[in-house]
């Protein structure tokens, strides 16, 4: 059984909700990285077109006609580069009075802003060519003839290289980001792997105990975390409740049939009596009655016996010399010892079954064959890929198909020499579904009945 199947997996409610975390968290790391990285590329665009302002500021001043001139322009290339990006310009009252090459024909149209003395501005503008322009104006004033002139100097950056420098930024991040998705992710699995495997091995520690059935003597160990320690307790006091009501109910039946043997063993002196006496008739009608009550007792016996028996995984058991001992018990009985028998067995044949569980349920095939037989009953083994199969067959007047299913209900005869309780099929195949497998009836090519059943073979290891 995969353990992540089923409605509501824990396993993957915690990958998805690790996966959304974890991809919420990554886009906005990445959205947040990216503005700070935009910032921090605009301020040092910023820092970068000062300089130049400064520098530019040092240059200017007024001639004797009061006239302004630029004694030396600034030494970077991109100044003299018609629409290269990088500009300056120096006006006054908004007309345009000295201006780098490379704005060519262009005027930066400077917002109208009160702007003091020594401060800066930092505007974002239409330049050339349809281009935005990063531009930090600053006032400058010059004195002619003591009469205080005021200019404004502009220095301006096309915007295209922080956005090409935010872009580039933005996909070598975005292949870092991926990277260390597919490393969170991982990280999840993993996480989620060993943390969900407690539970994990609870779950085959579980499937242990119910596949070997000794729930009396297999507890779920306690070397667990202490958040699963609280599940162990409750589902080893719950295996702790289930063999006590077992015992329970062994125990009511075992003094349920000790309570009517002793009447029973009684009885059977009184039928001695009778038949002294020559009351045959009445000492058969008693004894009849007699053995159905016997045999309810032991059909409750086996009944609580398998209640609290191994299931499968127990040991190996010698098929073979164990159905020669079942059927010398058989031969014993008074039909019995008129027939014969046929054990199409290996000597070396091993099944895993309990023996009890065993000679219950082909002790029951065997006396019902035994039962309804002429002259043979035969017992088969094949073992194939599905596992052993065992059949039972008589050539007795065998069973009509359409009262098969009726014989296998508890409490369900067709003997109607009242030598049946009915409750025979119906122990072995309760006895057969502990193991898994199922009783099916049919016709043998000699005529008759035939019993045959399937034990699925055992793993020695449980799928995880």
């Amino acid at each position: 059984m995969n353990p992540g199947a089923g409605r509501g997996s824990l396993r993957n409610r915690l990958l998805l909700t690790a996966a959304a975390a974890m991809l919420a968290a990554i886009t906005l790391a990445g959205l947040v990285i990216v503005a700070l990285f935009d910032r921090h590329v605009e301020r040092r665009a910023i820092a970068e077109v000062h300089n130049h302002q400064r520098t530019l500021l040092f240059e200017i001043e007024l001639d004797a006609n009061g006239k302004l001139k630029v004694l030396q322009r600034p030494s970077d290339p991109l100044f003299d580069k018609p629409y290269s990006g990088l500009y300056w310009q120096v006006s006054q009252e908004q007309e345009t009075l000295l201006r780098s090459r490379s704005l060519w024909d262009f005027e930066m149209a400077m917002p109208e802003d009160d702007l003091a003395e020594g401060a800066r501005h930092v505007h974002t503008l239409d330049g050339p060519n349809g281009a935005r322009l990063l531009a930090v104006e600053r006032r400058l004033i010059l004195t002619y003839k003591n009469k205080p002139q005021n200019y404004l100097v502009t220095v301006a950056l096309d915007r295209a290289s922080i956005t090409k420098a935010t872009s580039e930024f933005s996909r070598e991040l975005a292949t870092a980001l991926l990277a260390l998705a597919i490393f969170l992710a991982l990280a999840s699995y993993l996480q989620v792997t060993i943390g969900l495997r407690p539970l994990s091995r609870l779950r085959r520690d579980l499937a242990g105990i119910r596949e070997t059935g000794q729930a009396s003597t297999d507890r779920l160990k306690q070397d667990v975390p202490a958040e699963v320690l609280p599940l162990v307790h409750e589902i080893n006091a719950l295996l702790d409740e289930q063999e006590q009501s077992l015992a329970r109910v062994r125990a009511r039946a075992a003094d349920l049939a000790h309570g009517l043997k002793t009447p029973l063993t009684a009885l059977d002196g009184d039928i001695r009596t009778l038949r002294g006496k020559g009351e045959t008739g009445l000492a058969d009608q008693i004894e009849c009655v007699s053995n159905l009550m016997k045999r309810h007792i032991n059909a409750v016996l086996a009944r609580a016996r398998i209640a609290g028996a191994r299931r499968p995984g127990v040991a190996s058991l010698p098929m073979r010399t164990t159905s020669e001992d079942i059927i010398a018990v058989a031969a014993c009985t008074p039909n019995g010892a008129k027939l014969s028998y046929e054990l199409d067995m290996e000597p070396d044949a091993m099944i895993q079954m309990d023996k009890a569980d065993y000679t219950e349920l082909m002790g029951n095939l065997i006396e019902n064959a035994v039962r309804f037989a002429h002259s043979q009953v035969s017992i088969a083994h094949n073992r194939n890929d599905q596992g052993d199969t065992i059949e039972v067959c008589d050539d007795g007047p065998g069973i009509d198909p359409q009262f098969r299913e009726q014989v296998l209900r508890r409490g369900e005869s067709l003997d109607r020499r009242g030598q049946g309780a009915g409750l025979g099929l119906s122990i072995v195949s309760e006895i057969l579904e502990s193991y898994g497998a199922q009783l099916s009836l049919g016709t043998p090519r000699t005529g008759g009945l035939s019993a045959r059943f399937t034990l699925p073979q055992r793993n020695s290891t449980l799928q995880t």
